[in-house]
């Protein structure tokens, strides 16, 4: 198991009530999954610790539970879950894709922490709600269900369309005001629309909550010099849900009540931790003290909307992924997949670029160009949410072949090179 000799700290103030809830995570964790019960046990934990001790006290004497180690508890959760209706996995940014897998409970739990997090950001009974994503079925019908939770006016989902002037005239008439989207394709939309570059005119929607990816500061300014309260949501395939940007627009609030928060300072800069999460609110398949990864500052004042739980500047996963369109590609899994016909592993340069449609570039020594159709196809097995994009005319795969001196040029290697922003 993975230590570290560092200590992370709890962000904000935990209630009565949290530390109660954790308590009984704790406990679930050692009744139901050997995976769990191994780790109390190296760290000197019984069960009447868990039961009678401080639960943070407790919940700070396990190792960190990293992202290796969890296709072991995932293994067991699959053998031995009986209550499982949903598996969702993550982009394979370390080179292979981590499970999660959900119950009926959980669902329910997380549809209504979700309509919790849209309150925060104002949405109420009067609006008109729009997810617009490529591929809607594979995450914003779940974002509907709970804004119907809510109690909106209507919420519904809506697929962006290669041809994306008809997707932007079939916003025009359905005027919602909510439009709920990643950033990569709200740009699209501005692009596209009138009312950017007219003064007369201004867009139905109000507010725009963002998920999935940053979005660039000249995005946010276009919208709000239009009038529209932007929002920033937060969360990952392991974790779920875990906050939202309030009305002070100050940073992400992360609700205590549904996951713990702890930071790791980072050894190179002291302003910034990693994000080590507990989960409160997943019972088949629950995280204590999972190292997300995420570069995230905290904002240590209270915060002017009033609301007590901790809030973080999210800064994600530098040269990690790559977000196209709002679906992940890792990093790692690409270049397992690029060498997958190889002896040997080697170099891989990914590079982004936007021209009509988003291109995708892999630069790899020429010493392998011979296996060109063979990682074309690898690739495209091992990303289905890429080739789901190719196939739907959003993006381009290209393959390029240079001399291995190409990677040792420069005294460090950048293995992903953006050229949208």
């Amino acid at each position: 198991m993975a230590q570290t000799d560092q200590n992370p700290r709890i962000a904000g103030l935990l209630n009565q009530e949290t530390r109660d809830t954790l308590r009984s995570v704790l406990s679930h964790c050692w009744e139901n999954f050997r995976f769990y019960r191994r780790r109390f046990e190296a760290s000197g934990v019984n069960l009447t610790d868990i039961e009678t001790a401080d639960p943070v006290t407790i919940l700070q004497k396990l190792p960190l539970l990293e992202s290796a180690d969890l296709s072991d508890l995932s293994t067991e959760v699959a053998a031995t879950a009986d209550s499982v209706i949903d598996v969702e996995t993550s982009s394979g940014t370390t080179g292979q894709r981590k499970v999660r897998y959900i119950s009926y409970e959980d669902d329910q739990r997380e549809h209504e922490f979700l309509a919790e997090l849209w309150a925060i950001a104002g949405v109420g009974s009067a609006d008109r709600v729009a997810c617009l994503d490529t591929d809607p079925v594979n995450l914003m019908v779940s974002i509907a269900k709970a804004f119907d939770l809510l109690g909106v006016a209507e919420a519904y989902c809506l697929s962006a369309g290669a041809n994306f002037a008809h997707t932007v005239r079939a916003i025009k008439k359905l005027a919602p005001t909510v439009l709920v989207s990643v950033p990569s394709i709200i740009e699209r939309y501005l692009f596209q629309a009138d009312w950017p570059q007219s003064n007369n005119e201004r867009p139905s929607f109000s507010k725009v909550i963002y998920i999935g990816e940053s979005m660039p500061a000249a995005t946010r300014r276009a919208l709000e010099n239009a009038g529209v309260e932007v929002f920033g949501y937060y969360g990952a395939s392991e974790t779920s849900a875990l906050g939202i940007e309030c009305s002070a627009h100050q940073g992400i609030h992360v609700i205590q009540s549904r996951n713990i928060v702890e930071l790791l300072p980072d050894v190179d800069d002291p302003t910034q931790s990693a994000a080590v999460i507990t989960t409160l609110n997943q019972w088949a398949q629950p995280l204590l003290r999972y190292r997300l990864g995420d570069k995230v500052q905290e904002v240590p004042a209270p915060c002017p909307c009033g609301l007590p739980d901790p809030r973080l500047i999210v800064q994600g996963k530098p040269d990690e992924s790559i977000s196209i369109l709002g679906s992940k590609i890792g990093y790692g899994s690409l270049k397992t997949s690029a060498y997958r016909h190889d002896s040997q592993s080697g170099p891989l340069q990914v590079v982004v670029s936007r021209t009509t449609i988003e291109v995708l570039d892999l630069v790899l020594p020429d010493t392998i160009k011979s296996n060109e159709k063979e990682v074309r196809k690898s690739v495209l097995s091992a990303e289905p949410d890429l080739a789901f994009l190719i196939d739907s005319g959003f993006t381009k795969l290209s393959i390029t072949f240079v001399s291995p001196e190409h990677f040792v040029s420069d005294r460090k290697f950048k293995p992903i090179i953006d050229l949208r922003a």
